[in-house]
């Protein structure tokens, strides 16, 4: 457990004056904070692809967002679709659907929708 609180920034005078539960809080954070530095990462290196693809390519056909080349890397199926567990993203997703629906209705309507 040592090496990993140093690791994670805890010097080794004060890892003796931690209790085990400090160490552990101490422990998740840094895990949780190197999970979004490697999440930012990644993403960041999708969009230098995706653009520099896009800006290089030849007669060739390019998905049109960087969401759609790399969905997995933004919480997307290979489909493209929203997974269950975002179900925030589901919710916007189908409101914007419905808003989209009842404004088409008010057009074809001619405005009482």
């Amino acid at each position: 457990m040592l090496p990993a609180a140093v690791k994670a920034g805890v010097s080794f005078s004060d890892f003796w004056k931690m209790t085990i539960g400090e160490i552990s809080d101490v422990l998740e954070y840094h895990r949780k904070c190197e999970e979004e530095r490697e999440k930012t990462e990644t993403r960041r290196a999708a969009f230098i692809s995706f653009w520099g693809g896009y800006y290089s390519r030849i007669n060739v056909k390019m998905p049109q967002t960087v969401v759609k080349a790399f969905p997995e890397i933004f919480g997307r199926t290979k489909g493209g679709g929203i997974k269950a567990e975002n179900w925030q993203e589901c919710e916007r997703a189908l409101m914007q659907i419905a808003a989209n629906f009842k404004k088409r209705g008010a057009e074809t309507n001619g405005g009482s929708g």
